[in-house]
């Protein structure tokens, strides 16, 4: 069953996450199932977003219509909801998000992409990456430090939501700039882990 037949419906996908060599002692190796339920926002048509899964265990998203465009409109943004599971005694975080898509920005117009993660009940983190004087394809991270991340909370099983957002600033107004995401892509290596017991609470794992 391919991923664009049960759109709209639960799409379980399993990220695996490595050890760091620097952990004293062996863990076992964590995973998490985030199922995709569904996205909306005015960067998307509701549901549209196409999530898949690469070779690698990588979580790729697809956004088949969210494009900015000045001077008509200065930014856009599509939330896409999943629920998550993690064995017992773990937690993560998810430092980086990585953009694909095109632009064209002539006349000093700056395109600003940005990400915020939000666990149900918690705070959430927002990370943002610009980049101006484009005509063409882009692969830009939005990365957040390690005291920006928010952690799963332990024993929970909430939702967790991404929101991606893309802007234009038009320096020179009338000048025609646009902007558009193709997808977003989560990488397994990139998670952070966290053993949630006392006795490891303070190390962290990618």
């Amino acid at each position: 069953m391919t991923a664009a037949a049960v759109l709209g419906a639960a799409l379980p996908i399993i990220l695996v996450a490595g050890v760091a060599d620097a952990v004293a002692s062996p863990a076992p190796r964590p995973t998490e199932t985030i199922t995709y339920s569904g996205s909306a926002g005015p960067g998307c048509v509701k549901n549209g977003v196409t999530p898949s899964e690469l070779g690698d265990g990588s979580l790729r998203l697809r956004y088949p219509a969210m494009t900015v465009k000045a001077p008509a409109s200065t930014g856009v943004n599509c939330t896409v909801r999943f629920t998550v599971d993690t064995p017992a005694g773990w937690t993560f975080a998810v430092p980086r998000a990585t953009y694909t898509g095109a632009a064209k920005l002539t006349g000093g117009a700056r395109a600003t992409l940005s990400t915020k993660f939000v666990f149900s009940g918690q705070p959430g983190q927002v990370a943002s990456a610009g980049f101006e004087s484009l005509h063409g394809g882009y692969v830009v991270p939005t990365v957040f430090r390690d005291d920006q991340l928010t952690f799963m909370p332990c024993g929970a099983k909430p939702f967790l939501s991404m929101t991606a957002h893309i802007g234009i600033d038009a320096a020179v107004p009338g000048v025609p700039a646009g902007v558009s995401v193709e997808s977003v892509l989560l990488t397994p290596s990139d998670f952070v882990w966290r053993q949630c017991a006392a006795s490891a609470s303070g190390s962290a794992q990618r």
